[in-house]
């Protein structure tokens, strides 16, 4: 995760997709196991829960052809975008 956090190159979040599938053993598995973990920072709230859904954003950025400036979104915008691109 700290790799991806890092890097801005479009190219690792097929990578880093690939390798947490291959890691939790099926995409589905990989898919719960992150779902866990977000509900289970939510209900700390806080930092642990914005990491969450500052990786959604830096998915979201590396899949969109050009700069997408998420700060002029509304919260209803976000989460359609989320939803849209696959992450949530």
């Amino acid at each position: 995760m700290t790799q991806f956090k890092n890097s801005t190159a479009a190219a690792r979040v097929p990578t880093f997709c690939a390798e947490m599938v291959q890691h939790f053993g099926g995409a589905e598995a990989f898919l719960e196991a992150w779902k866990d973990c977000i509900d289970r920072d939510l209900e700390k709230g806080g930092l642990p829960a914005f990491r969450h859904l500052a990786v959604l954003l830096k998915f979201m950025d590396c899949c969109e052809p050009e700069p997408v400036d998420y700060s002029r979104m509304s919260d209803e915008e976000l989460m359609e975008r989320a939803g849209t691109a696959g992450l949530l």
